[in-house]
């Protein structure tokens, strides 16, 4: 549709019909803007609505990180304590040798376990981070995304609401001027009437 429309000329002004097949198409474009913005509205909210499931994946990874930090300085201090038992145990002699080796494999399972542990944390850490800085990127993308779309909706609206006026303004102008022409053609009719009488 372009946005200077014309219109045939009828006995009282512009044709009834193109008139009305104008705002008719007006209509259809605004109901068609209004349907994008719609449209544009619940696949906004469907990002909402995953980005508050990634948010609650994220608190569960976050949770499990913190248990796993508490796994390890459970480990730690279990570490500490069986150290200071193999203090003990080196103080008592050759006795207590397979306790002693007993400790120590103790000592090392628990070592590797709390290693494991504090490895498997960062790692968790790691992909929580690159999840949280995806996520962003992605939500800041379709924002943008979202405020492009409207503003062209925007601009779409104002130079629809543009040519309205103008329409409007045009037929006013032409109303008037057929008016004053009417007038003028009635003027000269009482002055030829008045002529002939005389």
């Amino acid at each position: 549709m372009s946005n200077a429309p014309s219109f045939r000329s009828a006995l009282n002004g512009f044709n009834r019909s193109d008139v009305i097949n104008f705002i008719r198409e007006l209509m259809e474009e605004n109901n068609a803007l209004n349907d994008e913005l719609a449209e544009l509205k619940n696949e906004f909210a469907e990002k909402v609505a995953e980005a508050s499931a990634e948010q609650c994946d994220t608190e569960a990874l976050r949770a499990e990180l913190e248990a796993c930090k508490a796994d390890a300085e459970a480990a730690q201090a279990q570490l500490a304590e069986l150290e200071t038992d193999r203090q003990n145990e080196l103080m008592l002699g050759r006795a207590m040798y397979d306790a002693r080796r007993f400790s120590d494999i103790l000592v090392q399972e628990a070592n590797d376990k709390a290693n494991s542990m504090l490895d498997s944390a960062a790692q968790n850490a790691k992909e929580i981070s690159e999840t949280l800085s995806t996520f962003s990127a992605q939500t800041d993308a379709f924002a943008e995304y979202c405020n492009n779309m409207l503003a062209g909706i925007r601009g779409k609206l104002e130079n629809l609401n543009q040519s309205l006026s103008d329409f409007n303004q045009e037929l006013t102008e032409k109303k008037a001027a057929e008016a004053a022409a009417g007038n003028d053609a009635k003027s000269k009719a009482r002055l030829a009437v008045r002529k002939v009488k005389k």
